[in-house]
Formats: C-alpha cells, structure tokens, sequence
C-alpha cells in the first residue's frame, strides 16, 4: 500500500469523477454476508446503495427538532449519571467519562435507526449494551491484528497465546450483531410505523424498487454497520472534546462567555440552531476533530487502469493507495505548528488561509464516500459541547505525562485512545476544585 498526503490527489482518488474502488480491506466489514454501503467496493454499486439512504441523513433531516429533542433528553440523562457518580467522589477523584459519553452517542443512534420508542437507555441502566460496547473498544485494539492476520485471527492458537482483551475481541462484533437483530424483530413486532422516523423505517418504505437493496438481510445489515460506527466514532470525538477542554481552561471560560450569552430552552441549554452558528464553538471543535479525527486513515483504494501521479512518480493500475487524515492534517502549508492545539487558526484570518485548512481539513472523509452521518455527529458534538462549558470545569484527572500517554489515538479504524480510557475531575458551576 502507498500512503499520500496530497490534496490535489485526494480529490481524484476520492472525488466523484474517478471515485476508485475499494480494496479487500473492506471485506472484514461485511454484516449478516452483506455488503453495506461502507463496504461496497465498487463505485456503481456505492452509488445505487447510498441513495437509498442520502435523504434520511441529509442536514434538514437530521438536524430538526425531532431529533434535537432526544439528543437533548439523553444529554439530560447523561449529566444526571455524571452528578450521581460525582456525589459518591471526592472533589479530587477524577472519573473515566469514555463509557459514558459511549453510552451517550449509543443511546442516541439507536433512537436514529430503530425509531425514538425503541432506543436504548444505556445511561440509565446495567444492561447487556454496556457489556457489548466494552468488548467493541476491545475489538477496536485488535482491529489491525484481524485485517493484517485474518486466517491467525480467531485461531486456537490465537486463543492460546493472546490476552489483553482478545477474548471480548473476538465476541464483540457477534455479540453486537446478535443484539440489532433483537432489536429489529422488537420494531417489527410492534410496528414500525408507530416509532417515530426510522433509517429502518426509510429503508422498508424506500420507493427504490431494487430486490437486492430492499432485502430484510441487507437491510439489516445497514442498521447494523451504522450503529456500530456511530457510537465509536461519535464517542471518540466527545471524549477529545472533553480532554481538550480540560487541557485548556482558557477555552472553557471562552466558550462559557460566549454560550451564556444565548437565550436558554426549558431544559437549560440553548437551542442547537443557536449553538450552531457560536463562531468560537465551531473553531474549538474543527480544532479537535483535525488533531483527533475519528478514524486512522487508512481509506484503501485501488488505483484505476491508466495509473496515476504522484509528482514525479507514477503509480501503476491496481495498486492499493490511501490518502492519510492525520497527514492531511498536519499539513504545515495549510495548519502552521501543526502540533499546537490552537482553535484560533479558525478565527479572523484570510479566506485565502481558511480555504487552504479546509481543503486539508476531513475529519468526516471526502468524496462521494463522506461520512453519511456526519451531520447527525456535529450535533451530538456541539450540543454536548456546550452541555459541558455550561454546566461542568474539567481538569484532567492523571500527571499529564501520562495523560498524553493514555490518550494517544491508535492506528485503529477507529482511533481509540491507546487506554481506552478517559479520566477527568469535572466540578458542577459554582464548584471549584482546590486547583481550579
């Protein structure tokens, strides 16, 4: 595989014209022997599936008060856990927030695709999700080990000799597929039609006549890709936010003056049209999502006949290449000090300066490819962002040598911080720590 870091090629692997196939890679993401439309390889085909789907996530669908409201309601629930664990703490202990924001952005995707009547309650509850999101983070590790040894991956032999989690590795995905079709056979049960809207709903009543694409397996098979890449790369992001607002009080007080300047809805916070459009919001996350983006990058493609060129280098047909996030990122042209967190590269410069960022700026993918649910994401970001500088101060809970230690992100599809943990003092407003 040939990693590039080019903007100009970037957009002719990834942009609509060529649109290159996947590779192979691909293949470990297959649900119920389905192709969702993450692991569609062709270009044809990933069009035909998207637009099945492309509708339902577009910014108007999503962010609208429907759904605004039960993000809000498990916003609500989840400071209400968070306060409870913090009365049974000292001021100074610090608390792991990773599986509760999981939880969190569980919660609210399961309310997306099955229907808001059918939504899970992790917060609230110890249940079988909570075990079932613990082993994912464990299958999250163990990721590059299944997709560089897959025939090893599994083995007795394996079995044998790996520890560390390898166990919950192994069951994790099964363990989620068993847990959708549950919930599926629930929704069909009581009727679809009475949950509120569904991606399971749009899917069964899709006007496309497509055999293939309206069979209950490849139905099924969306829903399930969608939840498990939904709360992992949501969770991911907010537990960066939190860590980042932590590390940077100044921002907290920033974000803080500039939100309690909006008018309040009846559960305490702004609205998200509100949230949407804070200009210092909007840099403070642009910022964590380019320093911490959701995934490692590895976005396999296959070069198309012709070849083609990397500078002075040629790349022939069929050979696999992909363009890295975390390059793109650090591109020093575009982000100076690429290594500093500074949201205010966001704010007041040239439009020349802010074009050049967002053209190196994809912390969603680029292309025809796009994250689908990338609006759906932005709203649990910010509506949890705000949540946090309105109503909590952070410190980070560790000696921040070994905070940076534990919260560097793997190469992980999903970039999971390396101690699949994130610990913080959080002190509700109007309490401050002794060093706060």
């Amino acid at each position: 595989m040939i990693g590039i870091a080019d903007t100009e090629l970037m957009r002719e692997i990834y942009g609509i014209p060529n649109n290159f196939a996947k590779s192979s890679l691909y293949d470990h993401f297959l649900c119920y022997g389905e192709r969702p439309i993450f692991a569609t390889l062709a270009a044809s085909d990933h069009r035909r599936k998207r637009r099945l789907s492309t509708s339902f996530y577009q910014k108007p669908s999503i962010q609208n008060p429907e759904v605004e409201a039960f993000v809000r309601d498990r916003l609500s629930a989840l400071f209400k856990q968070i306060n409870a664990t913090l009365e049974c703490c000292c001021p100074q202990d610090s608390i792991n927030i990773y599986p509760l924001f999981n939880w969190f952005a569980f919660d609210n995707i399961t309310r997306l695709l099955y229907g808001t009547s059918h939504g899970s309650y992790t917060i609230e509850r110890d249940c079988w999700e909570r075990e079932i999101l613990l082993k994912l983070k464990q299958a999250s590790i163990w990721g590059p080990f299944r997709f560089n040894f897959p025939k090893f991956f599994g083995s007795r032999l394996s079995k044998t000799l790996l520890r560390n989690g390898y166990a919950d590795a192994l069951s994790a995905l099964g363990d989620l597929a068993s847990w959708n079709s549950i919930k599926l056979d629930q929704v069909c049960e009581h009727g679809y039609s009475e949950t509120g809207r569904s991606l399971f709903q749009h899917l069964l009543t899709s006007t496309d006549k497509d055999p293939e694409a309206l069979s209950q397996r490849y139905i099924s098979s969306e829903v399930l890709d969608n939840l498990n890449a939904a709360q992992e790369t949501v969770s991911v992001a907010l537990i960066y936010v939190a860590y980042r607002l932590s590390r940077h009080p100044d921002w907290q007080d920033r974000l803080f003056a500039e939100l309690a300047k909006l008018p309040r809805e009846d559960d305490g916070y702004p609205s998200f049209a509100d949230i949407d459009g804070m200009p210092l919001l909007e840099a403070f996350v642009n910022e964590v999502l380019r320093l911490h983006p959701g995934t490692s990058g590895r976005h396999e493609r296959i070069v198309h006949q012709g070849g083609i060129h990397c500078g002075d280098v040629f790349i022939p047909a069929d050979v696999i290449v992909s363009v890295s996030t975390i390059a793109l990122h650090h591109n020093e042209f575009a982000f100076p000090s690429a290594d500093v967190f500074d949201p205010n590269r966001w704010l007041g410069g040239s439009y020349e300066e802010y074009r050049a960022m967002c053209r190196c700026f994809a912390p969603f993918g680029y292309g025809s490819r796009i994250c689908i649910g990338r609006f759906f994401a932005e709203l649990q970001i910010k509506i949890l962002t705000a949540g946090l500088c309105l109503k909590y101060h952070l410190r980070i809970g560790h000696d921040l040598i070994v905070m940076e230690k534990t919260m560097r992100q793997t190469g992980t599809m999903d970039a999971v911080p390396v101690g699949l943990r994130c610990d913080l003092i959080l002190a509700p407003k109007g309490i401050r720590t002794l060093e706060g």
